[in-house]
């Protein structure tokens, strides 16, 4: 299932330092420019792109943000087809 939630609701739940995975889906370019701490980058537009999201612990909370909502809502989707349980999407730019 995926959870919506707003770049102000993620400040909130990274600030209670829950047990969380970081998943940024822009370009490296982008994340070269800024990124949050402990962000993991798996660029969207890579070819093996559903091939190392299908890598990743399916038994793990991740939150995915990318600059506005589509393609960290389109990895969600991606991921909840996978069979991930705790997903949570940011809807707007969370990184500045």
């Amino acid at each position: 299932m995926i959870t919506l939630i707003t770049p102000e609701e993620a400040k909130k739940l990274l600030n209670d330092k829950k047990n969380i995975n970081i998943l940024d889906v822009r370009t490296p370019k982008e994340f070269e420019n800024g990124h949050l701490e402990n962000a993991n980058n798996l660029n969207f537009y890579d070819a093996n792109f559903p091939e190392r999201i299908e890598e990743l612990p399916h038994d793990k909370k991740y939150l995915i943000y990318c600059h506005s909502v589509g393609r960290a809502f389109r990895t969600g989707e991606l991921m909840e087809e996978l069979g991930f349980r705790e997903i949570i999407v940011v809807k707007g730019e969370i990184v500045k």
